[in-house]
């Protein structure tokens, strides 16, 4: 059987944009180390004879908790990778809803929602800053977080956009 190798690193993120084909990519081989895994467990868990001594069997154990942890790790691999693609708008534009609260608001626990705001993103399209020489804000799923402005509840996040003309725009690496 040929052997799979993930390389996370090779996961970029450029101009903001988390490449979609790069994260599709991961699917075969994560499917492939997972079905391993469980093969693997499979033979482990068949090992079971008398003439086993303690340290060997102690090890043999030893390794099945190894192989049930990199199982678990591998679902959960696989999981965000065949759920991403589509998370990012992948397979075309999604749209949120977004709840805020602050540390000053017990709303958090229940109650109503400090602020909220619904974002449509396409692929990668979740954090963009604004600079200027005199002023900086960025936007986070379409919700501005501010550093002038702040609302009566203390909170700095805002539902609606400001003016970005005069503002240098980017996108922060790995956003």
């Amino acid at each position: 059987m040929q052997p799979h190798a993930v390389d996370l690193d090779e996961l970029t993120v450029t101009n903001g944009r988390i490449d979609i084909a790069q994260v599709r990519a991961l699917q075969e081989p994560l499917t492939a180390i997972q079905q391993r895994i469980a093969s693997l467990q499979t033979k482990v868990a068949d090992i079971d004879s008398p003439w086993l001594i303690a340290p060997v069997e102690d090890r043999i154990d030893e390794l099945a908790i190894d192989l049930a942890s990199q199982r678990q790790r591998s679902d959960d691999a696989l999981t965000v990778a065949l759920a991403a693609p589509g998370l990012f708008g992948g397979d075309g534009p999604r749209t949120y809803f977004i709840g805020f609260t602050t540390p000053a608001e017990a709303r958090g626990s229940g109650g109503f929602m400090g602020n909220w705001a619904g974002s449509e993103k396409g692929p990668g399209q979740w954090v963009t800053v604004y600079a200027n020489e005199g002023h900086m804000y960025m936007m986070v799923a379409g919700i501005r977080f501010d550093t002038s402005g702040a609302k009566q509840d203390g909170s700095r996040w805002h539902a609606k956009p400001r003016p970005t003309s005069g503002y240098v725009v980017s996108h922060p690496e790995g956003l």
